[in-house]
């Protein structure tokens, strides 16, 4: 949401996960022709939070990289 929010990337969530060069591997689950519905707990109460409680998001990361062993945000 931070990329979608910031003026450098596409304003909306389909165009910047579709970014060329950005997220390789979920470009193709974006164009899968079958969907779940389901949606884990997890999933719910992490919208719910950004929605609800913006203020909690103020580090503007645009992406992460993981090397194995920790997460790199930038």
């Amino acid at each position: 949401m931070n990329r979608v929010n910031s003026p450098l990337y596409p304003d909306n969530i389909f165009d910047v996960i579709t970014q060329v060069n950005q997220f390789e591997n979920c470009y193709n689950y974006v164009y899968l022709t079958t969907y779940s519905s389901y949606v884990t707990d997890d999933v719910i109460a992490a919208v719910e939070l950004y929605f609800n409680e913006p203020g909690s998001f103020t580090q503007n990361y645009f992406g992460f990289y993981g090397d194995g062993y920790q997460n790199y945000f930038y």
